[in-house]
């Protein structure tokens, strides 16, 4: 547990459900699927992926399902779903305006002018928040996080300007990753001999 004597000036803990106006979850029931031309999205946590919601190979329900589904959790365009059954974690910021309804998903509505939905994302990645999130969970072979449990997780939480500063830097942070991933796999054997063959080599470079 965080002591407030330790944080710099300006930074909090706070439990999650103050940053929120809303935490709720998805459908826990069993629902008949219908095909993508007369249904409604119904995102489960294998559609959630880093980069954002994959509708690529969704289920689809019926209109009067989402219906009911959404009036009791009701996902909107900045908002941030998480896996609580089954598959722990994978935070994902709703970044389309497409219509959809959720099951065995948690449903975070942010209170925008004290929390960025980056950051918070960034932090419910944070390893050691994993870790307390995953203890939470328990070792069956079906993990769940309760709601009344994920309301009480303890949120790190600096100004909003220094949310957006850790955001910036992280996400260039992840940027570089990329690259160098990119780099070394373009880094093999063959392409290092074709280089050479082409341009002569990169430090004497005759070739230049």
């Amino acid at each position: 547990m965080y002591r407030q004597n330790d944080f710099p000036k300006g930074f909090e803990s706070k439990k999650l459900e103050y940053v929120c106006t809303l935490i709720t979850d998805g459908t826990h029931d069993k629902t008949p699927l219908v095909d993508k031309k007369e249904g409604v999205p119904l995102i489960t946590s294998k559609d959630l992926k880093d980069e954002g919601i994959s509708f690529k190979n969704v289920l689809y329900i019926t209109r009067e399902q989402h219906e009911q589904i959404i009036k009791r959790s009701k996902p909107e365009k900045g908002d941030i779903l998480y896996s609580k059954i089954g598959t722990i974690g994978k935070p994902t910021i709703v970044d389309s305006d497409i219509e959809f309804g959720i099951k065995n998903v948690a449903l975070f509505k942010l209170k925008r002018e004290i929390i960025s939905n980056k950051y918070l994302k960034y932090y419910l990645k944070y390893e050691p928040t994993r870790k307390v999130l995953l203890n939470i969970a328990g070792e069956g072979n079906q993990k769940f996080i309760p709601l009344s449990k994920l309301k009480k997780i303890e949120i790190f939480l600096p100004p909003l300007p220094t949310q957006k500063k850790i955001v910036a830097i992280l996400e260039k942070a992840e940027k570089l990753k990329g690259w160098r991933r990119e780099a070394d796999e373009l880094t093999d054997e063959f392409l290092k001999s074709t280089f050479l063959e082409m341009f002569g080599d990169p430090v004497k470079n005759p070739m230049g």
